[in-house]
């Protein structure tokens, strides 16, 4: 688990695009409520098909409670978003929620909260720790991405969503009703960005693959799937689902903004 963690605090090397600096300067400390930021179809996902993980859990009831008054930056339009100084100055997890911030000269940031069981409490379902993630990505102080995902990674032969029903998402271009009644369908991971006015959003969640297991990325806007990526298990202990679903969302953005390195 420790190797883990530390591959989850590298996603701090980041590669810098011009454009997007030139123009996200100003900062928002709104705190007026962006209904967008937790869309129902998220909230039954978790409710119904998140993973059983006690960490997890926790971590969504922050995550859903703080971001109801954060605004993420436009990535074409320039508008501001909230301040790296609100989120942590508001974002209040227990004392025992490890908190990891990291910053680089080039205005790049990210805060990423913590949670773990404690040392030898053994999820019954995975036999493994539970572990969860919070994390909260910016650009000269602006949040332009917030994402949450499991650090338990149990990828189970018996529970994973078929390749047929992982590309019938994306052919069908399936609504977010439907992901629901996937078989074996289990969340692990979901972020954000903002596009333009509209929300973009990603879902993580294990699939089969030749090696037993990976991970199943898709890409949502307006309530349907529109585009697929795939990560292996070992990519996953180094990143997270958290860290790919950026990458797939932002690998759709001419102005992308930083790249983890492994």
């Amino acid at each position: 688990m420790k190797n883990m963690i530390k591959g989850l605090v590298m996603l701090l090397l980041f590669t810098m695009f011009v454009p997007l600096m030139n123009h996200v300067h100003a900062t928002s400390e709104t705190s007026s409520t962006d209904a967008e930021m937790v869309p129902e179809w998220v909230i039954t996902l978790f409710e119904d098909k998140a993973q059983e993980n006690k960490m997890l859990d926790r971590a969504w009831e922050d995550y859903q409670t703080a971001i109801e008054d954060y605004q993420l930056a436009d990535l074409e339009t320039m508008d501001p978003g909230t301040s790296y100084a609100q989120v942590i100055g508001t974002y209040n997890p227990d004392e025992d929620i490890e908190v990891k911030e990291e910053s680089a000269e080039d205005g790049t940031a990210t805060i990423s909260y913590i949670y773990r069981a404690e040392e030898g409490d053994l999820n019954p379902n995975t036999g493994i720790e539970d572990w969860a993630q919070v994390d909260f990505y910016f650009v000269n102080e602006n949040l332009i991405y917030t994402g949450i995902t499991t650090l338990s990674l149990a990828f189970m032969a018996d529970g994973l969503v078929s390749t047929t029903d992982h590309s019938a998402l994306v052919s069908d271009n399936a609504s977010v009703d439907e992901l629901v009644e996937v078989e074996n369908f289990e969340l692990n991971g979901f972020g954000q960005i903002k596009v333009d006015g509209e929300y973009a959003y990603g879902v993580g969640y294990p699939k089969e693959s030749t090696n037993i297991g990976e991970g199943g990325l898709l890409i949502i806007q307006d309530g349907q799937v529109v585009d697929d990526s795939t990560a292996t298990f070992e990519d996953l202990m180094a990143y997270s689902f958290s860290g790919f679903i950026y990458l797939m969302l932002v690998s759709q953005v001419d102005n992308q903004v930083f790249e983890p390195a492994p």
